[in-house]
């Protein structure tokens, strides 16, 4: 599948820090992030456009770097919109829940349920991303290799939430009220 994003607006995800999870004496400590507002992205794949979707509340680390390469690579930054759709699709192991992926058809968009990813698949998708919003070359192919040749833990991993359902209401509900600015207000 040859990939193109050129006919679209790429526009970054809102995502707020809400917390951390995890670590080992602080080093292993993952930036855990709430997205607030939907979000989806748009491409252009043998000759059919698709289109993921992210619901409001969905939940991140964006990007698992080891803390010694935070110098080259931090957690979040402009690959925050590739994180997202590769997140999810480890996240189910390539089976994204009905409702997350659409393909357009006369215009208008018809949903892929039961469509499956490997994880070579999301891995290039990560990268394709990467090279859309502009990544450059040397980073983006270290931050490829990093998820292809480190990231079989995670994809075999069964997913364990960040945040459980009533947590994620309740900072979705201070931030619509403008009292949940960063991470130190989700306490």
């Amino acid at each position: 599948m040859s990939d193109s994003f050129t006919d679209d607006v790429f526009i970054q995800p809102n995502l707020i820090p809400v917390g951390r999870s995890g670590g080992i004496f602080g080093w292993f400590q993952k930036d855990i992030y709430l997205q607030t507002d939907p979000w989806s992205i748009i491409w252009t794949a043998d000759g059919k456009r698709y289109r993921m979707y992210f619901k409001r509340g969905n939940v991140t680390d964006i990007a698992s770097v080891p803390r010694f390469l935070w110098f080259f690579i931090t957690p979040d930054g402009e690959h925050r919109g590739a994180a997202l759709p590769h997140d999810e699709l480890y996240q189910y192991q390539g089976k994204l829940p009905d409702g997350r992926l659409f393909v357009e058809e006369d215009g208008k968009w018809k949903a892929l349920n039961g469509c499956v990813w490997t994880k070579n698949d999301a891995d290039k998708f990560f990268a394709n991303i990467l090279d859309r919003i502009g990544v450059k070359k040397f980073k983006r192919r270290a931050m490829y290799l990093g998820v292809h040749f480190f990231g079989g833990g995670p994809w075999k991993k069964v997913y364990k939430p960040l945040l459980t359902p009533e947590r994620i209401e309740y900072l979705l509900q201070k931030y619509d009220a403008g009292r949940l600015l960063d991470a130190k207000d989700s306490e």
